[in-house]
């Protein structure tokens, strides 16, 4: 770090007015100003980089002190290695993000090394420049100089001398031939297959740097670093060219252009065994120390995976639906939905014995069920699909299934046609996942009340069946009936609440298909406006089983009691007729006729929520001594972390020395100098009390002095 700028963070310290005898001396309590800590990690993105000669390779540095960005001053060091046909070739230049190429250090490293000084930003960060005159490999080091020696020390935050940031700078050579390529790329990232199947990869190499260029004429290799087929034995794949014909399903991009383009391969990966390989594929290189036939450092490599999903399931599976179209034979709605829809796959549907004059109809009920019939094995080889991928769809012809049909329950002259159908696949089967259907006709000329037929469809030569089912119900009469429940409940101001319309006929049925009209009066208003209506009326129709629902909800604060009506219409109803009466005609039994009903909300305020209550902690406190002539404490709430709490500190002679908030972690921090080295003190911590928690004291702490 710069010997006037050191990194700082944001935490308030004490200073020392006095010491006698390496103690306080009685002094007023002082708001202190706090000596902060440098920088405690710097980390280097990316950590590596190559380029050819002359390239600018942008780097990003990060100083943070305890996960917070450190603000100040950083220093780099460029350091070359390996053979030097001119030593200090390296250097700093300005690229992008990389608009300086940093301050001269006071004490300029020792040649051929170069070094600079460079100014963070607000999030603790430097953008610097490297470049080389010459092919070889700079190592980097950016640290913070606390001390002011423009050197890194021990003690200061610094790059890993071990695995320090590079910059390898390769020869401009032409763009051919295997050292030229010093950047691979591989498509796609991954491919799905079956065992056996053989998944093609697009490999492209090119120089790299700022004005990179495809490579021709370079051989890629590829060996399988991990998984079920794992080997480090080297497979070829092709020489990159420009002209290379693909063969079989090889489609590189998906537009039926199966040749490659400058510095393109193709590389074709075998597999054996469910699971995942870890690939990489690599051009073998002179320039790098000690090359071996596998990848060495150094080496441009591009890293793939290939998933084997294992074997296709066995055999086909098979879904049976009930098919309504509309109204239906009888003129039923399909339950559910409430109202009629053509084509509506379900696994039960229902009808009424009756047409709406209560005759059977004629030539009986004809009803659809359809067999929906899945071939896994349909698509066997790649799966992997998509722009920019190499590899095409499974091409397995998928076989056709034969679905038998048998019925159960009904009358004795319930049928169906056919008995067996054919489920013809289609010759697509990576559009549809090899899902086909066919048919059969449920035919019941004489349906009673509550029946129910089952009709199954069983893929032939196995026992692999689905069913769906069709229940028939007496069409209900008109509409005499509605009740309204609850007929009354309690809300709260602010929220919602539902009531429930049931229309019956004379028998009790519930009837669908009837127009209910509702209105509020008092406190609250509709939320759902039905067919049509304010936020005070509205109409809408009951469903299958006769119901229909209506929401109503207060305002913040508002109370009081909300009326709710429910009204059907005596035209084309029987709620007008008297008791023992049905459209005027006199009949025993039954019962009186009603055209609305009403229910009750009584809204009410939410109760207050309890008050709240402080909780106990308890206050420990570590006290260091890591600088000469400092020392920090730290106070930790427990067991809970709380922020916002007030902590005072005091020495060993009850004076108050320093305060500070707890922060999201519950800490608070005090930071004092100007001590003698080797001296003990005493030191303890109080935790005011809080609006959520009591107060607390920590136990005393002796620390020694750095």
């Amino acid at each position: 770090m710069s010997r006037t700028s050191k990194i700082r963070r944001g935490v308030a310290t004490v200073g020392v007015s006095a010491l006698t005898f390496g103690v306080f001396a009685t002094a007023a309590p002082a708001a202190f100003a706090d000596t902060t800590p440098n920088a405690t990690q710097i980390t280097v993105t990316p950590n590596t980089q190559s380029g050819t000669v002359g390239d600018c390779l942008v780097y990003t540095a990060t100083a943070t002190a305890n996960g917070a960005p450190a603000v100040g001053t950083l220093d780099v060091i460029l350091h070359e290695t390996g053979a030097n046909a001119t030593p200090g070739s390296q250097n700093f230049c300005t690229s992008g993000a990389a608009t300086t190429t940093g301050a001269a250090l006071g004490t300029p490293p020792a040649a051929p090394d170069k070094g600079a000084q460079f100014t963070t930003d607000a999030n603790g960060q430097i953008h610097f420049g490297v470049t080389d005159t010459e092919a070889e490999t700079v190592n980097i080091t950016v640290f913070d100089d606390e001390d002011g020696d423009d050197a890194p020390d021990p003690n200061e935050a610094q790059t890993s001398s071990a695995t320090p940031p590079t910059a390898v700078f390769n020869p401009a050579n032409a763009n051919t031939g295997n050292n030229a390529v010093h950047s691979l790329t591989v498509t796609p990232s991954n491919v799905n297959a079956r065992p056996g199947d053989t998944a093609v990869y697009l490999v492209t190499a090119s120089s790299g740097g700022n004005n990179s260029q495809p490579v021709n004429g370079a051989s890629v290799n590829y060996i399988i670093t991990s998984g079920p087929d794992a080997t480090n034995i080297p497979q070829p794949c092709q020489t990159t060219s420009g002209n290379q014909t693909g063969s079989g399903n090889v489609d590189p991009g998906g537009n039926g252009n199966p040749n490659t383009q400058a510095g393109q391969v193709y590389c074709t990966v075998p597999t054996h065994a469910a699971g995942t390989d870890n690939i990489t594929f690599y051009v073998n290189q002179t320039t790098v120390a000690n090359p071996t036939t596998g990848p060495d450092t150094g080496e441009p490599t591009a890293n793939a995976t290939l998933t084997d999903l294992g074997a296709a399931p066995a055999g086909d599976t098979i879904n049976v639906f009930c098919v309504t179209n509309g109204a239906g034979a009888n003129g039923a709605d399909p339950q559910p939905p409430a109202a009629p829809q053509a084509n509506n796959r379900l696994k039960s549907c229902h009808d009424f014995t009756t047409d709406a004059n209560g005759n059977p109809p004629v030539g009986g009920a004809n009803d659809t069920f359809e067999a929906s019939v899945t071939d896994p094995s349909a698509n066997t080889n790649v799966i992997q699909g998509g722009s920019g991928n190499p590899n095409g769809q499974g091409a397995n012809t998928p076989k056709a299934a034969t679905v038998n049909w048998t019925k159960s329950g009904g009358s004795a002259g319930a049928t169906v046609t056919p008995t067996s159908s054919t489920c013809n696949p289609d010759n697509n089967p990576g559009a549809n996942g090899g899902t086909d259907t066919c048919q059969t006709v449920l035919n019941e000329p004489t349906a009673t009340a509550n029946e129910v037929v089952t009709v199954t469809g069983t893929i032939a030569g196995t026992q692999t069946s689905s069913s769906a089912t069709k229940t028939f119900q007496a069409r209900p009469l008109q509409a005499r009936n509605i009740l309204l429940a609850p007929p009354s409940q309690n809300g709260t101001s602010g929220s919602s609440t539902t009531v429930t319309a049931t229309v019956k006929d004379v028998n009790g049925n519930p009837v669908p298909n009837v127009n209910v009209t509702f209105s509020t009066t008092g406190a609250g208003h509709f939320t759902s406006n039905g067919i049509f209506g304010t936020n005070q009326q509205y109409t809408t129709t009951t469903g299958p089983n006769g119901t229909v629902q209506a929401q109503v909800a207060t305002n913040a604060g508002e109370t009081g009691t909300e009326t709710i009506s429910a009204t059907i219409s005596a035209n084309n109803s029987q709620c007008g007729d008297q008791a023992g009466f049905v459209n005027g005609t006199p009949t025993p039994g039954a019962t009186a006729g009603n055209c609305s009903a009403t229910a009750t909300v009584n809204w009410q305020k939410a109760a207050p929520p309890p008050p709240h209550r402080r909780v106990a902690i308890s206050l420990k406190l570590s006290c260091f001594s890591h600088v000469k002539h400092h020392v920090t404490c730290v106070a930790q709430t427990r067991p809970t972390a709380y922020a916002g709490v007030k902590v005072i500190f005091y020495n060993g002679k009850g004076n108050r020395v320093g305060t500070d908030f707890t922060g999201r972690a519950g800490k608070a921090k005090l930071h004092l100098s100007g001590f003698k080295s080797g001296s003990k003190h005493r030191f303890q911590a109080h935790a005011k009390r809080s609006a959520r928690t009591h107060s607390a004291d920590s136990k005393q702490v002796v620390v020694k002095v750095a």
